[in-house]
């Protein structure tokens, strides 16, 4: 038995039905107040946002990738005058919380493809000649070296999904590992990895068939080693069935993704590329499904989610009882506050140490801000850190991310259909890099 099934049990109480419904003299307004009005974004210099507006085309998925359940509503985001509607789905059954309304799979592919991490404004051959060593975070080289637990030959096919800049390849390689694959769907972070280490790395989706054909040439895979984007995938059963195809019983695959149950809030509403938020017995259930058995639980944290899986002919499964929690609570806890004037616009402002606890308290305040001030303060900041860099040799640290938001007048959307409801002034807008 996994010991994580023991801790995950007594933090969280199973809800079978989690909706609640405000009553008494004040139920209008109490639902009124479930949710609130974003009117931008402030304090975002390491991020930016993308407009989601009628040019940009549209998928439902309205079942659970993990159990196969239909997902239930729990927050909609509104633009403008009701113009579209994005759903923010939660399974009862392993917990599982994602989009329901998400831009097509061509499109996402697209953005990765040409857009994702900055991609129009760099040039990867420049960087990479030039790029100094990067410290890979302690949970991915944790992640890497549940290999050398394996007993598999230096030679044996090792694949890195989402191999992002070849950092984790090169550590593949310290450990020993000889024969090494990348798969990336930035074409500018494959141009940087090929450049900088030479490792072959195959640009595009994983479930791409150009890329499958490309892996079966060396197949079978030992090992699958993904850190970090599986929350990114846009079909998880087709990625799992993707690699079990290219791999035989006795072949591994290792898995690392934020945990829904401690994932930061914002993460799950706003930051587009996490398209899937997962539980533990989620990602069982999933694999099993596949012929995976979950082997090892290797994160040291609840934050994380870190399984080795073992391809076999009967697969079995550890965690079975549920894990969830209880969405409204969490996110109406953290981005709903009891008291707020009607007709006054609130800064609300959150960092990272506070970001992913459901019980934090959040800073609340009337804004005074417009956007000029914030256009200024990006154009300054490259010109503070140098002055602030030269006299301290440090970096300024990361601004808090800010919201302004007020409280709704009126809700497009019925309080059974989605508990919470967020409005836009104008398109619907998400972050990413």
């Amino acid at each position: 038995m996994l010991s994580r099934q023991k801790n995950e049990r007594t933090k969280f109480r199973v809800i079978p039905q989690y909706f609640f419904k405000p009553r008494g003299k004040n139920s209008q307004k109490a639902l009124n107040q479930c949710g609130f009005r974003l009117h931008y974004f402030r304090h975002y210099y390491t991020y930016r946002t993308i407009k989601l507006g009628s040019d940009v085309p549209f998928d439902v998925q309205n079942l659970c990738p993990c159990c196969g359940v239909e997902l239930e509503t729990f927050l909609t985001l509104v633009a403008g005058h009701d113009v579209r509607r994005m759903r923010i789905g939660h399974c009862s059954e392993c917990g599982y919380s994602g989009y329901m309304d998400r831009p097509t799979k061509e499109w996402m592919e697209n953005f990765y493809l040409n857009d994702w991490d900055w991609a129009k404004k760099r040039d990867a051959i420049k960087e990479a000649a030039h790029a100094k060593k990067q410290k890979i975070p302690p949970a991915r080289r944790a992640a890497v070296h549940l290999a050398k637990s394996l007993a598999i030959g230096a030679n044996t096919p090792v694949c890195d999904i989402g191999c992002g800049y070849g950092d984790v390849l090169k550590e593949f390689e310290n450990i020993g590992f000889k024969n090494l694959i990348g798969v990336e769907s930035s074409r500018f972070r494959s141009e940087f990895a090929t450049k900088r280490y030479g490792y072959p790395v195959h640009v595009g989706n994983f479930e791409n068939p150009k890329v499958a054909v490309a892996l079966k040439s060396v197949a079978p895979i030992g090992i699958f080693f993904s850190a970090h984007v599986f929350e990114h995938v846009y079909n998880p059963n087709e990625f799992i069935r993707t690699a079990a195809a290219l791999q035989e019983e006795g072949d591994h695959i290792i898995l690392a993704m934020p945990n829904t149950l401690y994932e930061p809030v914002k993460t799950i509403l706003f930051w587009l590329p996490h398209l899937h938020s997962y539980t533990y017995c989620g990602i069982e259930k999933l694999l099993n499904r596949h012929g995976y058995e979950v082997m090892k639980d290797a994160s040291d944290t609840f934050e994380e989610i870190m399984v080795l899986a073992k391809k076999v002919a009967s697969p079995r499964a550890h965690y079975k009882k549920q894990c969830v929690s209880d969405p409204v609570k969490k996110f109406s806890s953290f981005f709903l506050p009891k008291s707020l004037s009607r007709g006054k616009r609130y800064s609300f402002s959150w960092n990272e140490d506070n970001i992913g606890a459901p019980s934090a308290t959040a800073t609340f305040l009337p804004t005074f801000f417009d956007r000029d001030v914030r256009r200024r303060w990006i154009r300054a900041r490259p010109f503070c850190n140098r002055v602030y860099r030269k006299f301290t040799g440090k970096r300024f640290k990361s601004l808090p991310m800010t919201l302004i938001e007020s409280p709704l007048k009126t809700r497009f959307t019925s309080f059974g259909d989605s508990p919470i409801e967020i409005q836009y002034d104008g398109d619907i807008e998400l972050l990413v890099r």
